[in-house]
């Protein structure tokens, strides 16, 4: 389901973008601590999206599922939770990556 990343980021409406542009930076005290965190906090929502992709897409996984297929479940409401749950996961782990990107960048002195 990359594509629907794609489809999100690309060809929908810009709630994927602003998501990832206004999340503020979350800072853990070590390298590991983020990694851990995105580990754990993906696992945790992993039975939310394995249900709401197979609600929606159903056996039609078994086959490579195109962006214009997404797109018309899209305009038909049909990936409205899926879409809340997605933009959601992308909040947070945009938090956390820019936090490690921050550290990292200030450890090794570019920032």
């Amino acid at each position: 389901m990359d594509d629907y990343l794609v489809y999100l980021l690309y060809y929908s409406d810009n709630a994927a973008k602003e998501v990832i542009l206004g999340a503020k930076p979350t800072f853990f005290d070590n390298y590991e601590d983020y990694v851990q965190e995105i580990m754990d906090f993906s696992l945790s929502r992993f039975s939310l999206f394995h249900s709401e992709i197979k609600a929606q897409f159903g056996e039609s996984l078994n086959d490579y599922v195109t962006i214009e297929q997404i797109r018309k479940m899209g305009e038909e409401g049909k990936l409205s939770k899926l879409k809340e749950e997605t933009l959601s996961v992308l909040s947070y782990s945009s938090s956390i990556i820019k936090g490690f990107l921050i550290d990292f960048l200030e450890s090794v002195g570019q920032v």
